[in-house]
């Protein structure tokens, strides 16, 4: 016994229905009539590559954008003046460097033809600005900045092992200790040991992209 085609969407006559119930109930072959199944979307990950990349440039011109502050209020004229020559040294440091990150990953950027990060991530811009504004010491602003620093190393820890691509995946993984250093002479210019620290979360990292195509 056999089941005679039919195109998938027309409805079967009782006589072939009642064939192809026949011919399952015997074990004959039957083919089936559906609708295959779409495919899941598949991720892109140059996409995901790139939209971590960018989160990354404006994750340093943020920091960027907050040691410049944390200069102004800090040295001489400044209204937290005068501030220890090392934390003001710290600041120019770490600022130089932020930048130097942020145009590695807006050379990576626009290597791909997308457009450059000019601005900070303003939901961390918005957190600098908040505690920068309210620090009422050279001590408030260090904590400040502290803070911001741990943010930075935990959204490298996260994003590090997203990346598909190697090479960006290596530089997260060489920015991210940098940034851990500045934390470490930070917390040292607080009165902690001033060593990076041995086991690092990822809790208080910035929202990643999703993944997706």
């Amino acid at each position: 016994m056999s089941v005679s085609p039919h195109t998938c969407g027309d409805a079967p006559t009782r006589r072939g229905f009642l064939q192809g119930a026949g011919a399952a109930v015997l074990g004959a072959g039957l083919v089936a009539c559906t609708t295959p199944p779409k495919a899941a979307p598949t991720a892109n990950p140059v996409a995901t590559d790139l939209r971590l990349a960018a989160l990354a440039a404006r994750l340093e011109l943020a920091l960027v954008d907050a040691y410049t502050t944390i200069v102004a209020a800090a040295e001489p004229g400044g209204r937290l003046a005068p501030a220890p020559a090392a934390f003001l040294a710290l600041a120019r440091t770490a600022a130089a460097q932020h930048a130097d990150h942020a145009a590695l990953w807006n050379a990576t950027l626009a290597a791909n033809h997308v457009s450059e990060e000019k601005s900070g991530e303003a939901a961390l811009v918005a957190q600098a600005h908040q505690q920068l504004g309210t620090a009422q010491s050279v001590a408030d602003v260090a904590a400040a900045a502290l803070r911001l620093e741990q943010t930075s190393v935990q959204t490298y820890v996260a994003m590090a092992i997203r990346f598909a691509d190697h090479h960006a995946r290596r530089r997260a993984m060489q920015i991210g200790p940098v940034e851990a250093q500045h934390a470490a002479v930070l917390g040292f210019l607080l009165g902690a040991e001033p060593v990076p620290d041995a086991v690092v979360g990822s809790g208080a990292a910035l929202h990643l992209p999703a993944v997706r195509g």
